[in-house]
């Protein structure tokens, strides 16, 4: 297998919507072709394109998916809103994790910032731990890339991403902490 990975234009103004428009758009055209989504992402340090967002794509034919991923955006809103960036081939992903972000301005009122990321990793880890569905990976206090707004955000280790991904969702479902921004995956 192979990975197409397109990185959204720098040119444009919200590159997360745009790649997950990309995505919307793309996705039922790639499936026919044997390609599937793979990872995403908003350009964080460490991820295969930094500073812009990204999406990759699992494939048996890196000519073929290239070609309909420019194929099925000409003459629509997303033509040229995206690079061909890198065509990898890969093995079989040995590394799977997930990056939970949240914005500091959807903090509930009478939380530390670091206490409330603190809190929400606490829950998020018990929950990954019972189910041996991944490690704690690290946490981080920042700006999000896209708006420089300021943000929490911490990461786990996982095993299968969707899996991990409903872990999270669960563990924060009706508390304080559930007022995520983003879930993001890498793998490598």
């Amino acid at each position: 297998m192979a990975q197409l990975i397109l990185a959204i234009s720098p040119s444009q103004p919200d590159s997360a919507a745009t790649r997950d428009a990309v995505v919307s758009h793309l996705e039922p055209f790639l499936a026919a072709v044997d390609t599937t989504l793979h990872a995403k992402g908003l350009g964080h340090a460490g991820e295969p394109v930094e500073g812009r967002a990204w999406v990759s794509f699992k494939t048996s034919d890196l000519l073929v998916a290239e070609y309909v991923a420019i194929d099925k955006t000409f003459g629509t809103p997303l033509e040229d809103s995206f690079d061909v960036l890198k065509e990898l081939p890969t093995a079989e992903i040995s590394y799977r994790s997930i990056e939970i972000y949240f914005n500091q301005s959807d903090i509930p009122n009478g939380y530390d910032p670091l206490d409330f990321r603190n809190q929400a990793m606490e829950l998020v880890e018990t929950a990954m731990a019972k189910a041996d569905a991944g490690e704690w990976s690290g946490a981080d206090i920042g700006a999000n890339l896209e708006t420089g707004e300021p943000e929490v955000n911490f990461g786990f280790e996982v095993n299968d991403f969707g899996q991990a991904e409903a872990l999270v969702r669960e563990a924060l479902r009706g508390t304080p902490f559930d007022c995520i921004r983003e879930i993001t995956r890498f793998a490598t």
